[in-house]
């Protein structure tokens, strides 16, 4: 267990990054969990929702957010309060916006945003990215951590990794088409986002990285 300046957070909140960081192994956060509604029936597993909901606390009012107004007057939000533990109050993780996107506008004009975070670890010299929607429709959740990478890699690599990583894997499972338009910019900009997604959607040899996408995932 670290016992370095991480520990200014609560120990659970560290033993969550942690297991994270490591794997998952040989921790048990059933009763975290259970007191803290981490649902258990979605594709992203209970842990990245977990640690995601920690790092993501401290801008919860900046995350995508779905509302209504009911004919009463009554404002209806889809997305829930990020709870966090009461005593994490002495050390605030900083997450940075890489970018927010929007799926598609369907045909009631709804939008389907998804942004992306990066929040640097101290003590572990890691970087954890998420992704975070305006509901639990889609993957069960609406924010889960999508992988870390290390200070060697470099904040801005690790992001492209694993959010095209993450894109990746729902062109192959769902046959899911590019993403529509850049709603936020961040870390990077519009003509980065958009090349990040060109490796993706319309690599350079499609034959062959068509092949290398259904080997990696099959």
């Amino acid at each position: 267990m670290h016992t370095n300046s991480t520990t200014l957070i609560p120990q659970i909140e560290l033993d969550l990054i942690e297991a994270y960081l490591n794997g998952g192994w040989d921790y048990d956060f059933y009763d975290y969990f259970t007191d803290n509604q981490i649902p258990s029936d979605t594709r992203v597993g209970q842990l990245s929702i977990a640690v995601a909901r920690v790092l993501l606390n401290p801008i919860q009012d900046s995350l995508p957010q779905w509302a209504a107004v009911t004919d009463s007057g009554k404002v209806l939000l889809n997305r829930k309060e990020i709870k966090r533990h009461p005593q994490a109050t002495k050390l605030t993780l900083d997450p940075r916006l890489v970018c927010g996107i929007n799926w598609a506008i369907s045909g009631s004009r709804n939008s389907w945003p998804e942004s992306y975070h990066i929040t640097f670890i101290p003590g572990f010299d890691k970087y954890i990215v998420t992704a975070s929607r305006d509901g639990t429709d889609v993957h069960g959740s609406a924010d889960h951590a999508l992988g870390w990478g290390t200070v060697t890699e470099g904040e801005l690599p690790t992001a492209k990794r694993l959010i095209q990583e993450f894109w990746r894997d729902m062109l192959c499972e769902w046959e899911q088409e590019r993403w529509d338009t850049l709603l936020k910019k961040g870390v990077i900009d519009e003509n980065t986002a958009a090349a990040w997604a060109e490796e993706v959607w319309n690599p350079p040899n499609d034959e062959e990285a068509s092949y290398e996408i259904i080997k990696k995932y099959d």
